[in-house]
């Protein structure tokens, strides 16, 4: 059984995009320091708030389809100990 959940990557591309060229016009000296993280800010929290919405789509419909959902234990200590040694 397969589940389908519509990730919206096309705004998310979008927003990186813009996020890329307010870079460059902080580069080029065209916009002030602070509306530069201002803009970027803002820009970060759109970004932020879709993959929230994405995480609470997947909740929802996991929750709704689903009687039990097994979660396993997901230690990152491990991992983090891992690429610190490389």
């Amino acid at each position: 059984m397969g589940l389908q959940i519509k990730v919206n990557k096309d705004k998310i591309k979008s927003y990186t995009n813009k996020s890329d060229k307010f870079d460059s016009l902080r580069k080029n000296k065209k916009i002030t320091r602070k509306k530069h993280k201002r803009r970027k800010r803002r820009i970060y929290s759109k970004i932020s708030n879709l993959i929230d919405d994405m995480h609470f789509k997947t909740h929802k419909v996991a929750t709704k389809t689903f009687k039990h959902i097994i979660i396993p234990v997901f230690q990152t200590k491990n991992i983090a100990m891992k690429s610190y040694l490389r």
